[in-house]
């Protein structure tokens, strides 16, 4: 059984012009297209439904450790592209305003039961992010789901699922994780795309340490620590290998074959 898109349209039936009229007066017609998308899966019982729509207006009212974290994220993923990205902004609007566009769209043209898979919620964020000049990247879940896809997108799946569950229940969706050994096998496969997305979400903390209070302290503390942990061969070896002379170091793997001793996503397990 499908949600009723009655009331979705016709919070989505709004030019981009209004959209930004609305939020710079006070309101928020993506927060409540998506308020009406947790009702519509709560009252479905769809829980993905549900816990994507509340992760997605934490995003648009930048509140919460997952709201925020998400738009620091994507700020700084922004930001390689050479783009303003910050809340608020005329790109940021515009953005939330081809998303929500987006989302009614493929709910309504491609889904039975109106819920979207973790490739199609990439497809449609990479619609709205290219509208602004931004790469797929953009988007928080993009790289984790989307690389770990191409290896079995079953895996890609329920990794989507928990992280929106973890989101969706209060958790914070980034120290939360599936298993170690998917994620190392989606880490072991992509070591350029997961070192730069660590480093952008790293940068999101760094420009909101507020995301710090908003999370589990000790949790996310530990999350931090991995980070620094994954990264040090990254960092280190190729700074000794060019300051030390040979003999003073014992041989060293390339940058491919870093060793991943934990994945810094999964804490809780």
């Amino acid at each position: 059984m499908s949600i009723d898109y009655t009331e979705l349209n016709t919070i989505a039936d709004i030019t981009l012009e209004q959209f930004k009229d609305n939020y710079r007066n006070g309101g928020n017609t993506a927060g409540d297209y998506y308020d009406e998308l947790v009702r519509q899966g709560r009252d479905q019982g769809n829980k993905n439904i549900e816990n994507y729509a509340k992760l997605a207006k934490d995003v648009t009212t930048n509140e919460g450790a997952n709201g925020k974290t998400a738009n620091g994220y994507s700020q700084a993923a922004a930001n390689d592209d050479g783009v303003d990205f910050e809340v608020g902004s005329d790109n940021w609007l515009t953005m939330q305003y081809n998303l929500m566009k987006n989302d009614l769209a493929a709910r309504e043209d491609f889904s039975s039961d109106g819920e979207l898979n973790y490739d199609q919620t990439n497809q449609i964020h990479t619609e709205a992010f290219d509208q602004v000049g931004i790469s797929p990247e953009g988007y928080t879940l993009y790289t984790p789901t989307n690389d770990l896809g191409e290896v079995d997108p079953n895996l890609a799946q329920a990794l989507f699922e928990d992280l929106i569950e973890d989101a969706g229940t209060g958790d914070n969706m980034l120290v939360d994780g599936l298993g170690i050994d998917i994620l190392n096998d989606w880490a072991d496969t992509t070591d350029t795309d997961y070192y730069k997305w660590l480093g952008n979400l790293a940068e999101a903390i760094y420009n909101d340490p507020s995301i710090l209070g908003d999370a589990a302290g000790d949790e996310l503390q530990d999350f931090l620590d991995d980070v620094g942990e994954a990264l040090v061969p990254w960092v280190l070896e190729p700074v000794l290998d060019f300051l030390l002379p040979d003999w003073l170091l014992p041989p060293t793997q390339g940058f491919g074959q870093a060793p991943m001793l934990t994945c810094p996503l999964i804490l809780d397990l």
